[in-house]
């Protein structure tokens, strides 16, 4: 465990679960014990004893390092997430030209999906399609993948922007009610349907412009999500946000923008990306951490950066008066009758974590944080919520209260 190094994403990630297969393993294997035990002896009750074991392990495991073990998982992503992502990718799979290419991909995507009838207003609208799928989840009443490509011979911000919105428009039009509905429960069939787009654009030569950084904008809002990817005939690059690549090796639920580019891996690059021999890596400034630091020195940097953060937190209770508000950038206090809340503040990131606009979100929990976590009344909980925003008008500052499931799936 010592020499595992942070890049070693799959083994880290194996790694840190080992508090959670740990107890399952002994719970197993007291299974196997109590059935080889003779009836009157002691081991036939054994597994009882390791689940009480296991729940207590648990318990307090989680309410000692859940902070440091969440912190410690998003990193494991965000680094396997730079590991699958370049500035731009080569396949051999469509041919040369951008002709071969555009027929190669609409093949694939009549292949997947079903040919829409559309009203073309621009001959570089080559073909849209739709394929809808069951939803077993209970976030989502239904799937529906569209993929959308475009022909054209040079390339423009302004084209980008049409077809961006063009796609958006043929998926708000084409929309239906979740599939198989007599499967789904009522609290199912109420959610709505999950639209995810892919959008190709060939083209002979981008010229000027940067579509390294236009693939990477965030067109995922909610249940709706687009990704765009843009082939360069005159270089062979296929320009794609990789970065959401990442997320099925740790996550069975994805969100629409990864199941978006998903749909591009699928019909684009016919699932193979050519990682292993494309070396046009992302820069490594974004990461949270040195790739070349060893798992126990993350770990360890975590846990003093959780423990400065909490003592920070706590000087700011401690200054705080009755009735207070202080707002540090991350967080939002509010003290009343010693106790205080401490609500977390987040703003809106391009994909280099610089903020898009002033606007923040404040996720709101109906809980104390100090000197300990524990309900808050109704009363309390609206009297905070006035005060909060009374404090943040008066700083002039644009907010909205929301709590953390919605905000992750506006973002």
């Amino acid at each position: 465990m010592k020499n595992i190094k942070l890049k070693q994403t799959n083994l880290c990630f194996l790694v840190s679960l080992i508090p959670i297969i740990l107890p399952a393993a002994v719970f197993f294997i007291s299974l196997i014990i109590a059935d080889c035990a003779q009836e009157e002896s002691v081991l036939r009750y054994f597994p009882f004893i390791a689940i009480a074991a296991s729940v207590v392990w648990l318990v307090v495991f989680f309410k000692k390092y859940a902070t440091e073990w969440i912190v410690f998982l998003g990193t494991i992503i965000a680094v396997d997430g730079w590991k699958k992502d370049r500035r731009f990718y080569f396949t051999e799979v469509n041919g040369r030209t951008a002709e071969e290419a555009a027929d190669a991909v609409k093949l694939r995507m009549k292949i997947y999906s079903k040919e829409l009838e559309t009203d073309k207003k621009t001959e570089t609208l080559v073909c849209a399609c739709k394929k809808r799928r069951h939803s077993f989840s209970e976030d989502t009443s239904g799937y529906e993948d569209y993929c959308i490509l475009y022909r054209t011979q040079s390339l423009t911000s302004e084209f980008c922007s049409n077809a961006a919105a063009e796609s958006k428009a043929i998926m708000s039009k084409s929309s239906e009610k979740g599939k198989l509905p007599f499967l789904q429960t009522r609290k199912e069939r109420k959610q709505p349907v999950t639209q995810s787009c892919a959008l190709v654009i060939i083209c002979d030569s981008i010229g000027s412009f940067n579509a390294e950084e236009y693939v990477r904008k965030n067109f995922t809002k909610g249940h709706t999500g687009l990704a765009v990817c843009i082939y360069e005939a005159s270089t062979g690059r296929y320009f794609l946000n990789g970065a959401l690549l990442s997320s099925g090796t740790f996550s069975l639920d994805k969100s629409a923008g990864e199941i978006a580019v998903s749909l591009i891996k699928k019909t684009v690059f016919c699932k193979k990306m050519g990682l292993s021999e494309n070396s046009y890596f992302m820069p490594t400034d974004d990461l949270p951490y040195n790739l070349e630091m060893t798992m126990c020195d993350a770990l360890e940097k975590i846990r003093k950066e959780v423990k400065n953060n909490d003592r920070e937190n706590e000087e700011t209770v401690k200054r705080l008066k009755d009735g207070e508000v202080y707002f540090d950038g991350d967080g939002i206090f509010y003290k009343k009758d010693g106790r205080t809340l401490l609500f977390t503040v987040m703003s809106e990131e391009n994909q280099g974590g610089e903020e898009l606009n002033a606007k923040k979100y404040v996720l709101t929990e109906k809980s104390w944080s100090y000197p300990k976590n524990c309900k808050m009344p109704k009363k309390d909980y609206d009297e905070a919520l006035i005060k909060i925003a009374e404090y943040l008008n008066q700083s002039d500052i644009e907010f909205e209260f929301t709590d953390f499931e919605k905000w992750l799936e506006q973002n």
